[in-house]
């Protein structure tokens, strides 16, 4: 994959959705969570190790799942492997809103990288997945996609990171906790950020979450009399 490539999936314009959540952010800034700018970049910062600790071990295994040469003869042991996985995530994500969230925007990553690439094999598994019903989560989606555009296991993980602290602080932006300028600025200083390497990340058998408030408030949000995103 070329760089121009990496740039498109990674710009705020690729339209997958995520502009339309927060990721609990509304909630934790209306429940008084969020005060000054250091409750800010600490709710991002908790929010990233929580993705990679909890969501991001399903779009690692994924893409080594998929980077396994196999025999046509095994393809249907690998297709299983998947599948178990993406329900498996799904009966991880036990809050409505952010399981909604997770299949909403995983869906929409999967057609338009479909659309721009015409890859027969990313067609191959929509249709599988749409044919059996299967949630199009998006950290699995994420993993196989990135497999197919020819990214690393760490320029994954880098892009990964880089989308969830965008669309955070894009969030704070339209929430008023932060303007433009120092929504950038702050995400200079959250991308170097020392996370979890990738020997660090756990097979997705043992991923775990270990930020409650956060979950506290994904799961308020539908509660908020008034709200600008749908998470």
């Amino acid at each position: 994959m070329n760089l121009g490539q990496i740039l498109q999936m990674a710009d705020s314009a690729f339209p997958v959705g995520g502009y339309a959540f927060s990721g609990g952010l509304e909630a934790a800034a209306r429940m008084g969570m969020i005060q000054t700018r250091s409750d800010f970049q600490q709710f991002i910062v908790m929010s990233c190790l929580q993705n990679l600790q909890s969501e991001f071990p399903f779009a690692l295994s994924a893409f080594q799942i998929l980077e396994t040469k196999v025999k046509p003869f095994f393809q249907k042991k690998k297709d299983g492997q998947l599948v178990d996985m993406i329900w498996e995530l799904d009966a991880a994500t036990f809050i409505p809103q952010m399981n909604k969230a997770s299949i909403t925007i995983g869906r929409a990553w999967l057609d338009i990288c479909v659309e721009i690439s015409d890859d027969k094999e990313l067609c191959r598994w929509k249709a599988k997945l749409l044919k059996e019903k299967i949630p199009l989560h998006y950290a699995v989606i994420f993993g196989m996609t990135c497999l197919r555009f020819a990214l690393s296991a760490p320029q994954m993980q880098e892009l990964y990171i880089y989308i969830l602290q965008r669309d955070m602080i894009s969030s704070g932006v339209r929430l008023g906790l932060l303007g433009p300028g120092e929504g950038a600025r702050t995400l200079k200083l959250l991308l170097t950020e020392p996370y979890y390497s990738l020997d660090e990340i756990k097979p997705y058998g043992q991923a775990y979450r270990t930020a409650p408030l956060i979950e506290i408030a994904q799961a308020y949000h539908n509660q908020l009399y008034t709200r600008l995103f749908q998470n």
